[in-house]
């Protein structure tokens, strides 16, 4: 497995990223072809459905970008925003703003070695990222890496369903 650091989603790799995100963006609460932005505040069910995964990817291929590749095949990807501010964190921090891997790849360690990238990237300092609740994989797997919750907000993307932030502060 390679594991490549980009600036930005360039066009070599632009349509191999698009795919992958477009695959797994129903899989996200909301979906990703209901949003705008990759750190947008407002995510309930009562925000206007987006023009698919388009107005998303295009904000973040902007972002830096950690790919995993096997051979030529895109099995995974982390972008992230450095320098990002949380009103409720110290400082600044890299924040994760998306992150995918191909079903088949699943369960293999792909997300392990995307987040051990991001986190060397970003140490000594904070890394960060949202999900939802009901996400329970990641969410187990952030506290086996030593992620903590540090805001919940309550049915924040509708009844039952959290957005939950965490951070790993790298030392």
């Amino acid at each position: 497995m390679d594991l490549v650091e980009l600036e930005r989603v360039d066009d070599e790799c632009s349509g191999l990223v698009r795919a992958l995100l477009a695959d797994c963006g129903d899989e996200f609460v909301p979906p990703l072809s209901s949003r705008h932005s990759t750190s947008q505040s407002e995510l309930g069910p009562d925000q206007p459905h987006g023009d698919g995964v388009d107005a998303y990817f295009e904000e973040m291929r902007r972002q830096p970008i950690i790919l995993a590749l096997e051979g030529s095949e895109l099995v995974g990807f982390l972008s992230y925003i450095p320098g990002f501010v949380l009103d409720f964190l110290p400082g600044q921090s890299y924040y994760v703003s998306t992150i995918c891997v191909n079903r088949a790849y699943r369960r293999h360690g792909i997300a392990s070695l995307l987040y051990d990238r991001v986190e060397r990237i970003a140490r000594p300092g904070i890394v960060s990222l949202r999900t939802w609740s009901t996400n329970a994989a990641q969410i187990g797997a952030l506290g086996r890496r030593g992620y903590v919750c540090v805001k919940r907000i309550v049915d924040d993307r509708g009844k039952g369903i959290d957005t939950v932030y965490f951070a790993k502060s790298l030392e």
